[in-house]
């Protein structure tokens, strides 16, 4: 994987070229409303070219980029070196997310610490009493699909390892029909991106106690910030349109898009990237403990 994280530095030596070619795009859930949505109807807007929008997994966003079946792909989570399948994706993160831990509205709890999120994830925490809560079983809902992104961070943020199994009770298609069982299931839990669950009905646990929001995303206060990634092949036949819509998306009116959405701007949180490390630190002692 060839992460792009000097995006902006790249973008300031990229021709700014308007075009009219159609571009291709295929991604998850999370990273097509967060930002591909929007910013693919104003770049139209604006004259720069058409982009045809496909929601599919994160591992067929990944997978198709990869071949150069499309342009771009979108995902919440990066391409894996030893994937033969995804190694020649690029990828560039576009946006800072967060990971958000949802409720029924009616359930109480209001709060989830650190080491309890750590301890359901693990199995080892399974009713809402071990949370201060009810004497309830807690039905944990994952994501179904091989490699979801959203699954994959959670796995490899708590458990110190994307590739292992989550604690779950079922699994469900996609983020937005997780959002939708939670809100019907009093006892469920489950983890959705910020951007997303602003618009389910559904309550967002504080973590540690942090709520997320645009503002503790960005400065790092809420812990569990996460990269949304584009996904190209450097060698695509429609490089030179790629990388033009990439330096658009760092452009002002762009941001001011992505901001509205919740989501930050990946060079306006650039000091998150240091943090990484400091934060895996920190889950390891948990774990460890």
């Amino acid at each position: 994987m060839r992460l792009r994280a000097s995006l902006l530095l790249l973008c300031f030596f990229l021709p700014a070229v308007a075009s009219a070619q159609t571009l291709s795009y295929a991604g998850d859930l999370p990273s097509t409303r967060a930002f591909m949505a929007d910013l693919a109807a104003l770049y139209e807007a604006k004259g720069r070219g058409a982009i045809g929008v496909e929601l599919v997994s994160s591992t067929e966003a990944l997978v198709r980029a990869s071949s150069g079946e499309v342009d771009m792909g979108g995902s919440a989570r990066p391409a894996q070196e030893s994937n033969r399948q995804e190694r020649r994706a690029s990828m560039y993160p576009i946006v800072w997310d967060a990971l958000v831990v949802v409720a029924n509205r009616d359930n109480p709890i209001m709060n989830i610490s650190l080491e309890q999120l750590v301890g359901v994830y693990a199995g080892e925490l399974t009713s809402w009493s071990d949370l201060n809560g009810a004497e309830q079983p807690i039905e944990i809902l994952t994501h179904g699909g091989e490699r979801h992104g959203i699954d994959h961070n959670v796995a490899e943020l708590l458990l110190g390892d994307a590739t292992q199994p989550l604690a779950s009770s079922r699994t469900v298609g996609n983020m937005e029909a997780l959002g939708e069982a939670v809100a019907t299931a009093p006892w469920s839990l489950g983890i959705v991106t910020y951007s997303a669950a602003r618009k389910m009905n559904v309550k967002i646990l504080a973590v540690g106690g942090r709520s997320a929001s645009f503002q503790t995303i960005q400065s790092g206060d809420y812990l569990l910030y996460t990269p949304l990634y584009l996904a190209v092949r450097e060698d695509g036949r429609n490089r030179r349109d790629v990388r033009n819509f990439i330096k658009f998306a760092s452009s002002g009116e762009a941001k001011r898009v992505l901001r509205r959405n919740g989501v930050v701007p990946y060079a306006d949180g650039l000091a998150l990237v240091s943090r990484q490390l400091d934060r895996a630190e920190m889950f390891e002692r948990i774990r460890r403990n």
